[in-house]
């Protein structure tokens, strides 16, 4: 199920992702944070915690931050995915970079959700994410529904960009839950920056991976308002990706 409407949850999702680029201890927002996520191998953080106001469990993916990440986000690959408790189509093909991502949390996420929804049996579910966070809650969000399927399930991808084909897209919209996808208005990402050797145009970065063929999005854009991200930062997180695609040093 796909819901084109602005919800004040993606506001809510979209506070949960920020924290997830900071040391959040204890608490994130209205979030108590159960396990902290950071798996060195591949770089990937995050947290898992729950809301007593909102009776729901959340898994919170970090977006980009350091070399490795951008790596990640340029590995485009299709590869075939394959994940405990998740049945994925035959013909469903992911990028290598986010399949090694969530890949290598996937276990550590689930085991921690299933103790969570173990204490707290009438709780929804919930996966979101910024970024290189918003995007592998593409796929986090599959797996909640296929390993818990009694459950309600809800994702928000924040500023994702698409990470598989048509089939993957297709078996994410088929799940028995609701997948919102938003960017924010005043992102800092919708920029068009002119550099020597590639110019980037587009209303968001992750745009970019929707023009590559073979990558497909769930479905289409959810813009919504928010916090502005300094433009400055933005030119260096894009200028660090150009020149990671065009082989030169950071």
């Amino acid at each position: 199920m796909y819901r084109s409407l602005y919800l004040p949850g993606t506001s809510a999702s979209a506070n949960l992702s920020s924290a997830a680029y900071t040391d959040c201890n204890g608490t994130a927002f209205d979030v108590k944070v159960t396990k902290k996520i950071n798996e060195a191998s591949t770089d990937t953080q995050g947290y898992v915690g729950y809301s007593e106001s909102k009776k729901r469990i959340s898994v919170v993916m970090r977006g980009s931050m350091t070399t490795a990440h951008y790596l990640n986000d340029i590995d485009i690959l299709l590869s075939d995915p394959e994940l405990s408790g998740v049945n994925f189509p035959e013909d469903a093909k992911i990028m290598l970079g986010i399949s090694k991502t969530w890949g290598s949390v996937h276990d550590e996420v689930v085991s921690e959700v299933k103790s969570l929804v173990k204490k707290y049996p009438e709780y929804s579910l919930e996966a979101t994410g910024h970024s290189l966070g918003g995007s592998p809650t593409y796929i986090s969000y599959v797996a909640l529904s296929q390993v818990f399927p009694e459950k309600k399930v809800i994702g928000n991808a924040m500023a994702a960009y698409p990470i598989g084909n048509q089939a993957f897209a297709d078996f994410g919209s088929s799940q028995n839950g609701t997948l919102n996808r938003g960017n924010n208005a005043d992102d800092g990402v919708p920029v068009t920056i002119q550099l020597s050797l590639l110019r980037i145009s587009a209303n968001t970065v992750q745009n970019l991976y929707a023009t590559i063929p073979g990558f497909k999005h769930y479905e289409r854009n959810t813009i919504v308002p928010g916090p502005k991200t300094p433009v400055s930062s933005v030119k260096a997180n894009v200028t660090i990706l150009v020149q990671l695609v065009m082989g030169r040093s950071v």
